[in-house]
C-alpha cells in the first residue's frame, strides 16, 4: 500500500503570488485578501469577494481594514463589504458599454 502526502498552497481567484503587493504587475493594484482569498475594490468604499469567503477585513498592500457593513447575495456567491474610509483607486464596475 502506498500513501502520499500532498500538501497544497492556498488557492486564490485573482490575488496570488505574481501579484502579491510587491509584485510590479500593476493590473492588480486594487485586488487584496479577505480570509486568505481575493477581494477587489470596485469603488472607493466597497469590496466584493465570493459569499463562501465571507469576512468582514481586507488586506491592500500590507494594510488591514475593517468593515463597517458586510452583505450576503440571498441566492449568488457573493459577499459586499463597505468601509467607512475612502480607498484612493478602484476598479470601476463594467456597465456594458465599452
Amino acid at each position: 500500500m502506498v500513501f502520499a502526502v500532498v500538501s497544497m498552497s492556498p488557492v486564490f481567484a485573482v490575488f496570488g503570488t505574481l501579484t502579491n503587493p510587491t509584485s510590479s504587475d500593476a493590473i492588480f493594484q486594487f485586488v487584496g485578501q479577505v480570509n486568505g482569498a481575493s477581494g477587489v475594490l470596485f469603488d472607493q468604499h466597497w469590496v466584493l469577494t465570493a459569499g463562501h469567503v465571507g469576512g468582514n477585513t481586507f488586506t491592500l498592500n500590507g494594510t488591514t481594514y475593517t468593515a463597517d457593513a458586510t452583505y450576503n447575495h440571498p441566492t449568488a456567491d457573493l459577499h459586499l463589504m463597505h468601509f467607512a474610509n475612502t480607498f484612493s483607486g478602484f476598479y470601476p464596475l463594467f456597465s456594458g458599454n465599452a
